[in-house]
């Protein structure tokens, strides 16, 4: 049975937090995701999906606009790390502000091994990103692509 848990409860700004988060470039996400090391989750917004691709071994997975809203989001987190919050997951964005935000948030909801791909897709806080850096990535054309593309 699922766990029922609340993203908007832990939107509360929790600044002890910051000693458990991690940072992680796109090289090491991308080598982690591709051993199956960890969870890789790009939860940018559908039309940023078919911009840009999404990374290759990521989940494509959108906090914005989850067709369940953001309980649908975590609802699909819990199946996807089958109910353990200490299993690794990295959370990717276009530039950073995104996957840091919900980093938080999860850290807060209990997720112990959770880090910010600081980077991005396409390159924030003076790094290249995931596209310029030349990491593989999967195109997709509908959110329907993404997900399948994704092995969702």
């Amino acid at each position: 049975m699922l766990q029922s848990i609340s993203l908007a409860a832990a939107a509360v700004s929790v600044p002890s937090l910051a000693e458990a988060s991690d940072k992680i470039s796109v090289t090491k996400a991308y080598n982690d995701a591709s051993a199956g090391r960890s969870l890789l989750i790009d939860i940018r917004r559908p039309d940023e999906w078919k911009k840009t691709g999404i990374g290759k071994h990521a989940y494509a997975m959108s906090i914005q606009q989850h067709p369940s809203g953001p309980q649908g989001f975590l609802t699909e987190l819990i199946k996807l790390t089958s109910g353990n919050r200490s299993k690794r997951v990295d959370l990717i964005c276009a530039r950073g502000g995104r996957s840091k935000s919900l980093q938080r948030r999860l850290l807060k909801l209990g997720y112990t091994n959770v880090n910010d791909v600081t980077e991005g897709m396409v390159g924030g806080w003076g790094k290249k990103g995931w596209i310029k850096t030349g990491l593989p990535t999967l195109n997709c054309a509908t959110v329907q692509s993404c997900k399948k593309a994704a092995g969702l």
